[in-house]
């Protein structure tokens, strides 16, 4: 039987369903308190993916912003993030949600 994935006792599908500051509520201190305060970095990021989403595209989303909290809308999309030298891409999976 597989084991279904829960973050703090809610599913992946009631955590996509949250709003940012609903999620937000959920975190630990020093996540919730860099997602609440949302540097301009961060901000053009979560446009970025919102873009993605919308057009539907498979593309991955490249990005300086290592300090990005993981979002639920995130689940299942490509990131190439640059770690000073070269864009490492990455999956995104439910068991990141809320590191950085």
């Amino acid at each position: 039987m597989a084991r279904i994935f829960t973050f703090r006792g809610k599913s992946v599908e009631e955590l996509q369903g949250m709003s940012i500051a609903d999620f937000g509520m959920l975190l630990k201190s020093r996540q919730r308190r860099a997602l609440l305060r949302m540097g301009i970095g961060y901000k053009s990021l979560i446009k970025k993916v919102e873009k993605a989403k919308k057009s539907g595209s498979e593309k991955v989303i490249k990005t300086h912003a290592r300090e990005a909290v993981i979002l639920p809308s995130w689940i299942g999309m490509k990131f190439a993030v640059h770690n000073g030298k070269e864009f490492k891409e990455m999956l995104i999976t439910p068991e990141m949600l809320g590191h950085r």
